[in-house]
């Protein structure tokens, strides 16, 4: 794909509700370098740099402070890329740091955003939950800490007798009751999903991704453990637990592989001034 079809466009949101757009796009008479990295994993972090950008940008990145941790207001943005006329958000979140750094002429704002890490690392959780549903104690607990963008997506409920944390991480006590009802998290663009294989296997999407020669697949997928690896242009459409379509010739078995597979983690990496444009990820057997 060649890099004047790329289309990318960052979001700024400071705390008090200012925005900027700074986009790259072919139409457009100014256009912005950007550069970009997003992990759709169990971090969930996206990296964006900025190039040339002004002090007032980066005033806007800085978080509006309060008498307590919890009073803390951080700046947000978006991160949406396609090519041509089409756009897709592939990243949002709270703007976790910010640096600004030298490279030869270029002054480089690149910050990282997550909608999830601050509060899923920085609360520790000190409760104990008597003859509850794990559903519920997961409610409960995204209320207390302000989760609400999220799904639970579970066959089996379970109610547990009694379960107490001490002191544990939000992340590590929702891997608990995950692991309750045999079920895993993840992360779809800003949003905390627990799935189990069940709901997966009866809930496959009707928009599925084909990759195969024709349509944007790179070189050939390399077999690991769980399923494949696989590289491709880059394809918003590819996040985790989302279905693909592989059509592929196996050099090891020599062997065509034309079925469906369901996404685990991976990373789309791109930017308007560099070769990168690309989606990388690792699938299972949907």
């Amino acid at each position: 794909m060649k890099q004047f079809l790329r289309n990318i466009e960052v979001k700024i949101e400071s705390p008090d509700g200012k925005t900027k757009i700074f986009s790259h796009n072919p139409k457009e008479a100014i256009q912005f370098s950007i550069v970009f990295g997003v992990e759709f994993d169990k971090t969930n972090v996206t990296t964006i740099s900025l190039y040339n950008i002004l002090n007032s940008t980066i005033e806007m990145c800085v978080p509006k402070t309060g008498k307590n941790k919890s009073d803390t207001q951080a700046a947000r943005a978006e991160l949406s890329v396609g090519y041509g006329d089409d756009l897709s958000m592939i990243a949002k979140g709270e703007i976790l740091q910010h640096t600004v750094k030298l490279n030869g002429p270029d002054r480089i704002l690149e910050f990282k955003i997550s909608d999830m890490i601050n509060k899923l690392f920085g609360f520790s959780v000190t409760e104990t939950f008597e003859k509850t549903l794990v559903s519920s104690i997961l409610r409960q607990l995204f209320a207390t800490y302000g989760i609400s963008y999220y799904a639970l997506r579970f066959s089996e409920d379970v109610l547990l007798d009694k379960i107490s944390f001490s002191g544990e991480s939000l992340s590590s006590v929702i891997d608990q009751l995950a692991k309750r009802v045999k079920a895993h998290k993840y992360f779809q663009i800003g949003r905390l999903i627990i799935e189990d294989e069940n709901w997966s296997k009866q809930h496959k999407s009707n928009s599925v991704v084909l990759l195969d020669r024709t349509s944007g697949l790179i070189g050939t997928p390399s077999k690991i453990k769980t399923g494949w690896k696989v590289k491709s242009l880059l394809n918003p459409l590819i996040q985790s637990g989302e279905t693909v379509h592989l059509r592929f010739q196996d050099n090891t078995t020599n062997s065509k592989i034309d079925s469906q597979f369901i996404v685990l983690k991976g990373q789309h990496r791109g930017g308007s001034m560099i070769s990168d444009y690309f989606t990388e990820f690792e699938c299972k057997v949907g």
